[in-house]
């Protein structure tokens, strides 16, 4: 499947955003206890965006070209 989606697992994290393919592609937002990930997906991973804190509320990372770097 391809278009926009939402899941919310077993546990409640959520995936809300677009698919390509079955796949977490183009912007979207995953949520767990204890972090939020919010930009642009590529093949399931976390390409592009930031990590925020579900703790704190404070941005933890920055993804640029699929490489997570600490702030």
């Amino acid at each position: 499947r391809s278009g926009y989606g939402k899941i919310t697992w077993v546990d409640g994290n959520t995936y809300d955003g677009y698919f390509e393919e079955d796949k977490f592609s183009g912007f979207g937002k995953y949520t767990s206890d204890t972090v939020i990930q919010e930009g642009t997906w590529k093949d399931n991973k976390f390409f592009e965006g930031n990590e925020i804190s579900r703790t704190t509320g404070k941005r933890t990372a920055v993804y640029k070209n699929g490489k997570r770097t600490n702030v």
